[in-house]
């Protein structure tokens, strides 16, 4: 059974975290919030901390979860 952690979803589970959260979007080079009180807003303080290095674990991880496949030819992974 899948337990979601901290440590698995890094920068975005402070994010995750907050009820009127319902979409956390990255496209390479922003990190989009969508929130149910906020409105769509770009989260900049947080772009940072997103490296390749955790993209590429978090997005294994989370396909692994899904039995998806994500790699050069699915290069869409929606879970």
């Amino acid at each position: 059974m899948f337990e979601p952690s901290p440590e698995q979803f890094g920068v975005f589970w402070d994010f995750l975290m907050q009820p009127d959260v319902t979409d956390v979007d990255y496209n390479g080079s922003a990190l989009w919030i969508t929130d149910l009180k906020k409105g769509k807003y770009r989260a900049k303080e947080a772009e940072e901390k997103v490296t390749e290095n955790f993209l590429d674990a978090f997005t294994h991880n989370i396909a692994n979860c899904v039995d998806a496949q994500f790699n050069n030819a699915n290069k869409v992974l929606e879970a």
